[in-house]
């Protein structure tokens, strides 16, 4: 980046912490969530209005801002409404029961035919290894979307702090326990969908995205995805060798330790908003 956009950011998250700090803001934003998910929409504003010229898009990855939206969007319309995020779920969105209210505003929101979302697990009250998380075919990029909602509850801050390392052999890496879980528990709840799907569209890519414990998990998810086309994976679905996989994590933890040399797995803590990992 150029010495401007880095004197941009800086001014950006001085801003943040300023407000931070005042009390009107404390009592408006009680939990980090809220932080989190400004960012990731400040992200898309400021692609959309490409920086006042600042930043070309050329430099953006490509897809990164749609996959932004797919990845809040799995938060579901009650956080996104609370949150006051414009444009508001509409008032027939947030009078129907849950997983129905969410699946209408992420059509709504991404602009997918209703039909086209074939799987969604939105439900807040079970207990689970798996991280909410919904499946959409998404025509203007030629995926099929995995979106894999972020911490939000008291079952991902659990799966956050299970951060032991654990040796996977198929991954050949030391591997965040909590994340590594719910990578295999989300895998073996979209193996069928995901197989179905890619049938009935089998020129699209795959593309896995979510934000902070999402992100983490997507990136996670991708790895194994592209090690069951070489190896057979308890609880992964074997994909045809020419679907491209790729990963949109936005603000993802460490997830995993290599044993041997470099390998397509992303290794590292992130600085920045958004990483993209490709996996072939």
């Amino acid at each position: 980046m150029h010495s401007g956009e880095w004197q941009l950011a800086i001014d950006t998250v001085v801003s943040l912490l300023h407000n931070i700090q005042k009390d009107d803001f404390k009592a408006k934003t009680r939990f980090w969530l809220p932080i989190n998910l400004g960012l990731v929409w400040a992200a898309e504003q400021i692609q959309a209005r490409n920086l006042q010229g600042r930043l070309k898009p050329s430099r953006l990855p490509k897809n990164a801002h749609r996959m932004a939206l797919f990845s809040w969007c799995s938060y579901g319309a009650i956080v996104m409404a609370t949150l006051g995020v414009k444009p508001r779920p509409p008032i027939c969105c947030l009078m129907v029961p849950s997983e129905e209210r969410d699946i209408t505003w992420i059509a709504k929101r991404t602009g997918v035919l209703t039909e086209h979302i074939t799987h969604a697990n939105m439900r807040w009250s079970e207990p689970s290894m798996c991280p909410r998380h919904f499946v959409a075919v998404d025509t203007k990029t030629k995926s099929i979307v995995i979106s894999i909602r972020g911490t939000a509850s008291l079952v991902d801050i659990a799966l956050d702090l299970t951060c032991n390392t654990y040796y996977d052999p198929h991954l050949r890496a030391y591997a965040h326990h909590g994340i590594l879980n719910s990578a295999y528990s989300t895998l073996e709840c979209v193996n069928k969908t995901l197989v179905e799907t890619l049938h009935k569209f089998p020129q699209y890519d795959i593309i896995l995205t979510g934000h902070s414990l999402g992100g983490g998990v997507s990136l996670m998810m991708a790895a194994l995805l592209s090690a069951a086309k070489r190896i057979a994976i308890p609880r992964v679905p074997a994909l045809p060798k020419h679907t491209k996989i790729t990963a949109y994590a936005y603000g993802p933890p460490p997830i995993a330790v290599p044993t041997e040399g470099k390998r397509n797995l992303t290794l590292t803590l992130t600085l920045t908003l958004t990483l993209i990992q490709t996996f072939t």
